[in-house]
C-alpha cells in the first residue's frame, strides 16, 4: 500500500492528464479553468489554487478543488491539505466529511500536532461530538511515538 502522504513531496504531472477544472465562483456558477499553454494540471497546482481560496474563505469552492487535486494524486495528499479540507468542511458544517480527513492524517499521516489541532478555531464545531476525543487521542500517540522515536536516536555519551 502507497503512503498517503509524501515526506519529500514530489509532484507528478504526469499522472492524470487534466488539462482544465472546473470551479464554482463567488456567485454559484461553475466556471471552466484552463491551466496556462493548455499542459496538464498537477497536484500542487490545484491544491495551492484551493489554498488560496481557503485563505479567502471561499470554503466550498476550495474544498472542491482540494478534492480534485487528491484524484489527480491518485487519492493521496500532503497533510496540510487534507487539515485544510477538514477545516473547510467543518466551516460547511460537514462533520462526517471533516472527520473523514483529520482521522486520515492521524492514520496514514501520522500527523502529531495535537496542540495545534485544539486550537484550530475552524475545528471547534467538531470538538462536540464523541469522535473528537478519539482523534485527540490518536494524535497524542502520534506524538508520543515520534518523541520516543527521536529520544531513541539521541547518542548518550559515556
Amino acid at each position: 500500500q502507497q503512503a498517503d502522504v509524501y515526506n519529500n513531496f514530489k509532484d507528478y504531472p504526469h499522472i492524470r492528464p487534466y488539462t482544465t477544472i472546473f470551479i464554482v465562483d463567488s456567485s454559484g456558477n461553475m466556471v471552466l479553468e484552463t491551466h496556462p499553454n493548455g499542459q496538464k494540471l498537477c497536484y500542487l497546482q490545484v491544491a495551492d489554487k484551493a489554498d488560496s481560496l481557503y485563505k479567502n474563505n471561499q470554503f466550498s469552492q476550495a474544498v472542491n478543488l482540494y478534492i480534485i487535486a487528491f484524484k489527480i494524486n491518485n487519492d493521496r495528499g500532503e497533510v496540510k491539505h487534507r487539515y485544510n479540507t477538514a477545516c473547510c468542511y467543518a466551516k460547511l458544517n460537514e462533520h462526517d466529511s471533516a472527520f473523514f480527513h483529520l482521522f486520515r492524517i492521524a492514520e496514514k499521516g501520522n500527523y502529531n500536532n495535537y496542540i495545534e489541532i485544539q486550537k484550530e478555531k475552524y475545528l471547534e464545531p467538531l470538538q462536540k461530538d464523541s469522535r473528537w476525543a478519539i482523534l485527540i487521542k490518536l494524535i497524542k500517540s502520534n506524538a508520543d511515538k515520534t518523541e520516543e522515536k527521536f529520544d531513541s536516536q539521541i547518542p548518550i555519551k559515556n
